[in-house]
């Protein structure tokens, strides 16, 4: 009884929504695509939960916080030994499917295929 309970939850389980995530270059010239010729490094800047007590229909985007834009200190900082990019990601899906996320997986590869 309890397996065809688990067989039927399975197939009538509503399908899982995709996982919203922005992976972009921020510096030192985020208009160059790929690495920037004479850095060595990569950097990624991954910010953690974030909380939206207030702006509850912004938990679910993915949004670069202020410190992960082009303009901010720290990236302006980094920007002068290394290619810095930003993830972001919404705030509604489990660190474990972020991780697995196809787009972000595309992004990391090509990164470290670039060198």
């Amino acid at each position: 009884m309890t397996a065809l309970l688990l067989a039927l939850l399975t197939v009538h389980a509503a399908p899982t929504p995709a996982v919203e995530v922005l992976f972009v270059k921020v510096g030192p010239n985020a208009r160059v695509v790929g690495r920037s010729a004479g850095q060595e490094r990569a950097v990624v800047l991954i910010h953690g939960l974030t909380l939206h007590p207030i702006a509850k229909d912004k938990v679910a985007k993915a949004q670069l916080r202020p410190w992960q834009q082009q303009d901010s200190t720290l990236v302006k900082e980094v920007s002068r030994h290394a290619d810095v990019y930003a993830l972001a990601y919404g705030q509604t899906t489990p660190c474990e499917r972020i991780a697995e996320s196809p787009l972000l997986l595309k992004h990391l590869r090509g990164l470290k295929k670039s060198g």
